[in-house]
């Protein structure tokens, strides 16, 4: 997740600070973004012999032979910055109810209309 989310960062300033919006209008910006890095991964994809300048190849986290190497969009967000700092944990470690219904509604998308071809093979779960 925060291979992914880091990428939408480096490439969408919209995540680099906290999202002012009303709670519908985030879930809007999320999912079209999410749609658009979909997009332009699947075109690079689908055009042989092109590097994608979106996502190039050693721009994400990826793990060979169990050994994890971290990609470059690390390089490109400011991970100490508001939006990526550490969140301090409560004193039950527990999140809201809203939370988890917005937490279960992007994994409802994304695992169904909102996945792309190769997502089951990137994840492992083919």
């Amino acid at each position: 997740m925060e291979n992914a989310f880091g990428i939408l960062a480096a490439k969408w300033r919209i995540f680099r600070r906290p999202i002012n919006l009303k709670l519908e209008n985030v879930d809007r910006v999320v999912k079209a973004c999410v749609v658009l890095h979909n997009f332009l991964k699947t075109e690079a994809e689908n055009a042989p012999g092109v590097i994608s300048a979106y996502c190039p190849p050693g721009y994400a986290d990826r793990v060979e032979d169990g050994e994890l190497f971290e990609g470059e969009w690390r390089n490109e967000v400011d991970l100490s910055s508001s939006a990526f700092g550490d969140v301090a944990a409560s004193s039950t470690r527990n999140y809201t109810q809203d939370a988890f219904r917005v937490r279960e509604s992007f994994v409802e998308y994304f695992s169904s209309v909102g996945s792309v071809p190769w997502q089951a093979e990137a994840t492992g779960l083919n």
